[in-house]
């Protein structure tokens, strides 16, 4: 079965909310921890989009529903912590 971009875009988002419900920020990782992550849990997002996604497709998901560009969008600056 063909799952639409949307329709994976939103279950992307409930995997996201899924690691952060278990303590895993996937906008605090880097590029390369975050490709670490998809290929270590493909099997997981694959369940969780309902669709045989590639590793890149998951990657690309991940990053399309990061909230860091969302933030940049609306003009939220981040704080930097103070020293």
């Amino acid at each position: 079965m063909d799952v639409s971009r949307k329709k994976r875009l939103v279950r992307m988002s409930a995997c996201r909310s899924d690691l952060a419900d278990n303590g895993i920020s996937t906008d605090a990782l880097g590029s390369r921890a975050l490709c670490d992550l998809a290929r270590r849990n493909l099997e997981y997002f694959q369940a969780m989009l309902g669709c045989d996604v590639g590793l890149r497709e998951v990657i690309e998901l991940m990053t399309a529903t990061s909230e860091a560009p969302l933030e940049r969008a609306a003009g939220v600056r981040q704080q930097r912590p103070s020293r």
